[in-house]
């Protein structure tokens, strides 16, 4: 014998809501939406991390980009997260057994205030603090 059906309880003439139209508000909607092309500059250090490619997933973000200083360019990987006014990036420069020797972490920490996003940053090597100072940060174009 098949089972009852069940279809014998839906209401016909009610509309449904769908799950996005409770008017709940997801949590993440106020995360600041940093996803795309990034200009970084490290003021103290006279250097820039041009292109900074960011993906953004919720509050996580992770990207590529290219540490531009004096005359050297290394590539960076970074990761880290978002909240509604604030982005907290750890950025490490992509050493390699035939490439980049140059070993280098960065820690920012970005506001979005009224007049722009910007922060501070710490720069080390090796494990050694080598700089430290404000950072500002801008959407290059699309």
């Amino acid at each position: 014998p098949h089972p009852a059906s069940k279809t014998a309880d839906i209401e016909v003439g009610k509309p449904r809501v769908a799950s996005d139209e409770t008017g709940v508000v997801p949590p993440e909607s106020n995360i600041m939406e940093v996803g795309g092309k990034w200009t970084v500059r490290l003021e103290n250090e006279g250097a820039t991390i041009n292109p900074l490619t960011l993906i953004q997933t919720g509050e996580n973000v992770m990207g590529m980009g290219t540490l531009n200083e004096q005359n050297t360019k290394l590539q960076v990987s970074a990761k880290g997260s978002v909240s509604s006014n604030a982005m907290y990036l750890d950025i490490w420069t992509i050493v390699s057994e035939y490439g980049n020797k140059i070993d280098k972490h960065i820690e920012l920490e970005l506001l979005n205030l009224d007049r722009g996003i910007s922060g501070s940053y710490e720069i080390s090597s090796d494990e050694e603090l080598i700089g430290k100072g404000n950072a500002t940060a801008s959407r290059s174009g699309a």
